[in-house]
């Protein structure tokens, strides 16, 4: 069953690369155009994974878990931008 949100899919990716922005989240290649890992901004020690899987992209944090996009993903989204990658969609969330 999918997941339902108040704001549409298109509304929060907005958001959350206006968050990556201003909040200047930074992420590292783990492999170019599949996997980069980002630190947590507010849980000092914790590190995320951001993957490239079947359906799309997906990240590791609380964020994504619970709405299904954050600004981690939207910060690769960015970066796939500047340097010129197709970064494809993110993957849909799903109620097991």
């Amino acid at each position: 069953m999918a997941l339902t949100f108040s704001r549409p899919q298109e509304a929060r990716q907005i958001e959350a690369r206006s968050r990556a922005r201003t909040l200047a989240v930074k992420v590292q290649v783990i492999e170019p155009g599949m996997a980069y890992s980002t630190r947590s901004q507010s849980q000092p020690g914790t590190v995320y994974t951001i993957s490239r899987e079947r359906h799309g992209w997906a990240c590791e944090c609380p964020g994504y878990v619970h709405t299904g996009c954050c600004k981690h993903l939207a910060q690769v989204e960015r970066r796939s931008e500047r340097e010129g990658w197709n970064f494809g969609r993110i993957a849909p969330r799903t109620v097991a």
